[in-house]
């Protein structure tokens, strides 16, 4: 992992004094594998999104712009969808001075009535 620290040093001078400031900023984090942009599942099956990133001090998953509660590592799971988990995920990758969002990932949860209509439109 390479991590770039740039230091800038502010002089301030008062009358009869002269103080010296060190800011520290840190690099912003890089995304290095996004997160599948899109899938498509049925009710019951598992969902999983993952990012791989580097100078990473935190994560934030939000679904339609909003956060997930508790949902604040690299992957998010949910082991059972709902047509409720459908919607536009992304995830936030932190430092402590720099964010990054991930690209979207769309998932789209079929319900079972769904499959059983397109079941009898076809036989």
């Amino acid at each position: 992992m390479k991590t770039t620290i740039i230091f800038f040093a502010c002089i301030a001078m008062a009358i009869a004094t002269q103080a010296q400031y060190v800011i520290k900023l840190d690099a912003s984090p890089t995304i290095t594998v996004q997160p599948q942009q899109y899938k498509v599942l049925r009710v019951g099956e598992p969902l999983e999104l993952a990012i791989t990133a580097s100078g990473v001090t935190s994560y934030q998953w939000q679904k339609n712009g909003i956060a997930i509660a508790r949902a604040t590592s690299a992957t998010y799971k949910v082991p059972s969808v709902s047509v409720n988990d459908g919607g536009v995920y992304h995830c936030i990758a932190r430092n402590g001075s720099c964010q990054v969002y991930s690209n979207t990932a769309l998932v789209i949860v079929k319900s079972s009535a769904e499959k059983k209509v397109n079941y009898l439109l076809n036989h």
